[in-house]
């Protein structure tokens, strides 16, 4: 079989793959009601896609520092962007690290 090259740009980068065209003909997704349906072609070549877990998030161990709290350049802004979002707003930022990184005040999760 042979594989066609496929390339996208995301953010700047270049992304390069490879897809065999004749399994991408076989796709199909199950619409809301069960009731099986043909993707597009640019749907199919999505489906392809598996994003790679950047490096900081591989393994059983993940090294975190918090920083300060989300705030609004308008304080006027406040109640309404807390209403949005009130799973994040006035909660601290979360920098993910490197597992060598040399931060004194990082947390270890597991």
């Amino acid at each position: 079989m042979e594989k066609a090259p496929w390339s996208y740009r995301f953010r700047g980068v270049l992304y390069e793959e490879d897809y065999d065209p004749k399994s991408i003909n076989s796709i199909s997704m199950d619409s809301d009601y069960g009731i099986p349906r043909e993707l597009s072609d640019l749907q199919k070549i999505r489906s392809l896609y598996h994003p790679e877990l950047p490096p900081c998030l591989q393994g059983t161990t993940v090294r975190v520092e918090f920083g300060n709290a989300t705030t609004v350049a308008d304080s006027a802004d406040a109640p309404s962007i807390s209403r949005l979002f009130p799973n994040t707003y006035g909660h601290p930022l979360a920098h993910f690290l490197r597992a060598n990184a040399k931060v004194p005040n990082a947390q270890i999760i597991t």
